[in-house]
């Protein structure tokens, strides 16, 4: 039986199970794309992916305002210069240690780094 404690570990990196949902059928495929992109999009929820780097659009993603990349598993902020109008990122529960990377992000007013 799972519980909302049960943890699950990759790579060194600890995942709460409460974050899983049913897979999806790019799940199923292993594909890393971002998701299909969806008219006034503002949110991009990657949490729980087991990501080692920032995924990256083939262009600026431009409408996502809100970008959460909790419980993965980044050592680096590189690759979030893609996303030029954030205004909220949750980078929590990752394996950063410094924000060498982070490129200037203008609109951006909330930064979650909680361990």
């Amino acid at each position: 039986l799972m519980t909302m404690e049960t943890v699950f570990k990759f790579d060194d990196c600890s995942l709460p199970a409460k974050l899983f949902s049913e897979p999806t059928e790019a799940d199923v495929l292993g594909t890393s794309a971002l998701p299909p992109e969806t008219e006034g999009q503002r949110t991009l929820v990657m949490a729980g992916q087991d990501l080692s780097e920032v995924p990256m659009p083939g262009q600026p993603e431009s409408r996502v305002t809100l970008l959460d990349l909790s419980y993965n598993c980044l050592t680096s902020t590189a690759g979030l210069q893609f996303f030029p109008n954030v205004e909220e990122l949750v980078l929590d529960n990752n394996d950063l240690t410094e924000l060498d990377h982070l490129p200037p992000l203008p609109a951006l007013r909330s930064l979650s780094l909680n361990k």
